[in-house]
């Protein structure tokens, strides 16, 4: 009986190890798929050529940029293009890169911006922004984008007819399509999705306030009335990265430990078991 029992229990140890070698295994394979995700959150620059409009304003000598490069997130995906022409499309988040040239004018500001755009007319308006400046914005007061202190600039493109443009400069408010370019600040930019015309949310009428008896105060307190969220305005500071979604494995590892003691008990007391018993 005692050898049986002792039999028993190295093959009990024997599937306790066996199962705390695949368990471990698991874990490893977990960290191994969630690697890949992890590395997506960063984009890499592409190898961009040659690229225009790097002198500011555009027809002259003078160098600003060395050199640019958008990432654009769509539908959760994220890709790197060198031109935002025919790579954006409605709803993208858009983030610019770029590099300035040693010997830049300490008075240049980048800016990256999208607009609303019509089906039937050249006219649009701003919908979002973001800038960058070299040195201090005389103008930042009545600047509406968001201020970046680093060389990236991230907005949203509206779910309707849209322009995405990287120009120098403030943007404008309103504007026909190719007055960045007439002006000779437009470095990069698409215009795109016409057939759909951006309709402007209609205004709620104010109702008129009706007097109400002052309340009691309650003795446990509570909140003073409901807060509004106002619609965004400006640039968005960045793209949120994905999470890798590990945490889910985190028990793995303590089933595995606990299954290599259970195991190794097991065996030891098999063996036990084994030269205690009666010899032959």
């Amino acid at each position: 009986m005692r050898l049986r029992a002792s039999s028993l229990l190295r093959r009990a140890g024997s599937v306790a190890l066996l199962a705390a070698g695949i368990t471990l295994f698991t874990v490893g394979m977990v960290q191994v798929q969630a690697a890949p995700r992890h590395l997506n959150a960063a984009p890499s620059a592409p190898n961009c050529g040659h690229q225009p409009n790097l002198n500011n304003p555009t027809n002259s000598t003078n160098k600003v940029l060395e050199s640019y490069w958008f990432a654009i997130e769509h539908g959760g995906q994220t890709t790197t293009v060198c031109t935002l022409f025919g790579n954006v499309s409605s709803g993208d988040i858009v983030t610019a890169h770029f590099v300035l040239a040693p010997s830049v004018p300490a008075d240049v500001e980048i800016t990256l911006v999208s607009n609303t755009a019509s089906s039937t007319t050249t006219q649009q308006s701003l919908f979002d922004c973001a800038s960058f400046s070299v040195g201090s914005d005389p103008d930042a007061a009545a600047d509406p984008c968001l201020v970046s202190a680093t060389q990236v600039l991230t907005v949203h493109v509206p779910d309707c007819a849209f322009q995405a443009d990287l120009i120098y400069g403030e943007p404008l408010a309103t504007m026909t399509i190719g007055q960045y370019r007439d002006e000779h600040r437009w470095v990069d930019g698409q215009v795109g999705n016409r057939t759909d015309a951006c309709t402007p949310p209609t205004p709620t009428p104010t109702p008129t306030p009706t007097p109400t008896p002052t309340a009691t105060p309650s003795p446990s307190g509570g909140v003073g009335g409901a807060t509004a969220t106002p619609t965004p305005s400006g640039g968005v500071q960045g793209i949120t990265t994905p999470g890798t979604g590990s945490g889910e494995g985190s028990i793995l590892p303590l089933a595995g430990l606990v299954l290599i003691v259970l195991g190794a008990i097991a065996t030891v007391r098999s063996s036990r078991g084994m030269r205690s018993g009666p010899m032959p």
